[in-house]
């Protein structure tokens, strides 16, 4: 679980990756926002999961796409995207960074 208790403002983040498939998918992206800032203000019906493979890493389903993220959290909260699409293709990708 993510705790945004001491945060006042939540500001995101976006990799190259993520910049080009929400250029395609602008409703992804927005629901994506929406959810977290609904998550950080106590909203428990957002499914936000560790990603075991990776420390420090989170995701969330939005439709049928994963975003991966992290969180550097303080008064001020950084998500920071690392990755978007299928889930294959969010498995796969992490698999090939791993090495």
């Amino acid at each position: 679980m993510i705790d945004f208790k001491d945060c006042k403002e939540i500001r995101f983040n976006y990799s190259n990756v993520s910049i080009r498939f929400f250029r395609k998918h602008k409703d992804i992206k927005e629901q994506f926002e929406k959810n977290i800032l609904s998550y950080a203000k106590g909203n428990d019906n957002i499914k936000i999961t560790v990603y075991k493979s990776k420390k420090g890493f989170h995701k969330i389903r939005i439709q049928k796409y994963r975003v991966l993220f992290t969180v550097r959290k303080g008064i001020v909260s950084f998500i920071d995207v690392i990755d978007v699409g299928s889930r294959s293709q969010i498995y796969k990708n992490v698999k090939k960074n791993k090495k």
